[in-house]
Order: C-alpha cells, then structure tokens, then sequence
C-alpha cells in the first residue's frame, strides 16, 4: 500500500502510483496500446468485447493517473453501471491505438466518460464509448455520495474535457 498526498487530501493506493498523478493536467488522459492478433475475431480485425476491455481497463487507468485512486481500495468502491459503444472503423493486428478519456459528466454519485479509440498510423476515429460509473457502498452496492475530497480534482478534469472537445475528429469509415 503506497500513501499519496492528492490535490483535496491524503489517499491510499495499491502499487505504484506515477509521480504525476497529484499534479493538475494540462490535457485528456491517453493510453497507447498495441492491438495484438489474440485481440482480434476470425476476420482479422478487433473483436468487439475486446473494446470493452480496453474502455473499462482505460477508465480504471485515469482514476490512478488522475485522482491517484486505485478503484475497490480504501473504501472507495464504483461499478461500471453503463457501456454503449459506437463503432465507425475496423482495427487490426499491430494497429497502434490511441484511448483518450474526457470526464463529460459529475452526479451526486456517479461520474459520466466519453472514451475514444484513434489508430495511430492515421489518427482516423474507430471508436467511440460512454460510460457511467457510480460510486457504492461495497456492502450493499447502493450508490453513495461522491467523496467531497475528489469533487474539486473532479470539476478540474471536467473542465478540462471542455476545453479540449473530441469534436476535432473526423467520424467515417
């Protein structure tokens, strides 16, 4: 268990947290991942759920590198209670992928995503996800309150996403 001090108070984390996660960002969180052939359905190109993977696993990757919380520890537990995902061209083995998270929403309890996926030898717009995760109670998984220590980290990643719009993106396949 690694303590980190975070912008609105002290939290706990498992592993290692990056140096950077207390500071206030400058720009969306991006992930850069490798689509290997076992990522891939019979035709060759990326299997749906796999997208699933990727949004789920990303959002959990911006909580650490964000907010320097490691979801399920320390009493701060959320549920993925959504997932749609539009998509608008095929990726295959060996495509670069580029995973950008913007924090579009903040509830009483849950925190709405918009998740994208850019191939990165031509930058063109694959995907786009959304998603709604919802802070519980662990015991009896009724949503809680957004801890208040997080809500200040929360609205600066917010703005941070209106600032920096995904509308740049060209949609087509």
């Amino acid at each position: 268990m690694v303590a980190i001090q975070a912008a609105g108070g002290s939290m706990q984390a498992d592993g290692p947290v990056p140096a950077h996660a207390s500071q206030a960002a400058d720009s969306l969180f991006a992930r850069h991942i490798e689509i290997a052939p076992t990522d891939t359905d019979e035709s060759g190109v990326v299997y749906t759920p796999r997208i699933a993977d990727f949004v789920v696993e990303t959002v959990e990757t911006w909580f650490v590198d964000r907010l320097a919380m490691v979801l399920h520890a320390n009493g701060r537990h959320m549920v993925f209670a959504s997932l749609s995902c539009t998509f608008l061209s095929p990726m295959r083995p060996r495509d670069g992928m580029e995973i950008r998270v913007a924090l579009r929403r903040i509830g009483r309890s849950s925190l709405g995503f918009e998740i994208v996926g850019l191939r990165q030898s031509d930058d063109r717009l694959c995907w786009m996800a959304e998603t709604v995760c919802v802070f519980i109670e662990p015991q009896s998984f009724r949503s809680r309150t957004i801890p208040p220590e997080l809500r200040q980290v929360l609205r600066a990643e917010a703005d941070l996403a209106i600032r920096h719009p995904f509308a740049d993106r060209t949609m087509g396949a």
